[in-house]
């Protein structure tokens, strides 16, 4: 499973790879404090998204109260991430049109599939602030889905969290991606 996971993300990370390869990061040239604050938000998602590699690890052998103790340290710690990404003030950077016309078709199709399949929502963003908002909820709604899965005595871990696990890496690159070339078209 561990490498199945790993092929997913490396397959799907390449559909959306952005030129930085950040995750999540909001760039706003007049406000330097808003990009720190995300990276250190997102630098939070991340340890999250480290125990899931350890509970892939223990669900891989059968070690169900380790998987279940990394799950639900990560659901924390991805909750934790997702409040602190709603109280950054984006300030005049979250009504910022951002630029799709900067980004690719596929990247526009996967936004597209994100925004309408996993966060059942119509259209694509508009906003700096609303696509950012999307990866708020993509974090909360992760942190949700560790939790739900931890509660289960299965010796395997649901799909659900692997293939939710790729798209959130994905979704993540992609919201740095578009972002970025956002605000280098200004």
């Amino acid at each position: 499973m561990v490498r199945a996971i790993s092929f997913y993300v490396f397959f799907v990370s390449g559909i959306c790879a952005s030129e930085a390869g950040e995750f999540g990061n909001v760039f706003f040239p007049s406000n330097q404090n808003i990009e720190q604050q995300t990276r250190d938000a997102s630098a939070a998602a991340i340890r999250g998204l480290q125990n899931i590699m350890t509970a892939l690890e223990s669900s891989e052998l059968r070690r169900i109260d380790s998987r279940t103790e990394s799950l639900l340290s990560g659901s924390n710690t991805l909750h934790i991430a997702a409040q602190a990404m709603t109280n950054i003030n984006l300030g005049e950077a979250a009504n910022v049109p951002i630029r799709l016309d900067q980004i690719g078709e596929s990247d526009k199709g996967y936004l597209l599939f994100m925004r309408r399949d996993v966060l059942h929502r119509n259209g694509l963003p508009a906003t700096i602030g609303e696509i950012y908002k999307d990866f708020i909820d993509m974090t909360e709604q992760l942190s949700i889905t560790m939790k739900e899965s931890a509660a289960s005595k299965e010796p395997i871990l649901p799909r659900e969290v692997v293939r939710n696990t790729a798209r959130y890496l994905a979704f993540g690159d992609l919201v740095s991606a578009v972002i970025r070339a956002t605000v280098s078209s200004k």
